[in-house]
């Protein structure tokens, strides 16, 4: 991911969406409902932002569209969402080992 961040999320835990903000304008736009939503990761491309929820899921979000995919279930939701260095592994960090989450890498 290079140049300037054209967007933002923002977590609305409260109301179960995240909103993305337009950095050049200031403009929200439409809630993505995500459930709780925790911790965001970017792909390294910026084509996709993961977000974990408290329902021991990841969601990825299409950075293009604003539009959730289908949620991917990951067990006991851990504290972060780390990613390799590449941006092509996102593993769980949850729960007595370290496992790749499948279906994450773009």
């Amino acid at each position: 991911m290079s140049g300037p961040v054209q967007t933002v999320y923002v977590s609305n835990g409260r109301e179960g969406t995240v909103t993305p903000i337009d950095t050049a304008t200031n403009t929200p736009g439409l809630p993505i409902p995500i459930g709780r939503p925790g911790v965001f990761v970017m792909a390294r491309d910026g084509r996709t932002a993961y977000v974990t929820s408290d329902e021991s899921i990841v969601v990825p979000i299409d950075t293009a569209t604003g539009t959730p995919g289908a949620p991917v279930r990951v067990g006991v939701t851990g504290p972060g969402l780390p990613t390799s260095p590449t941006g092509s592994r996102s593993p769980r960090t949850a729960g007595p080992s370290t496992s790749p989450i499948s279906g994450l890498a773009r």
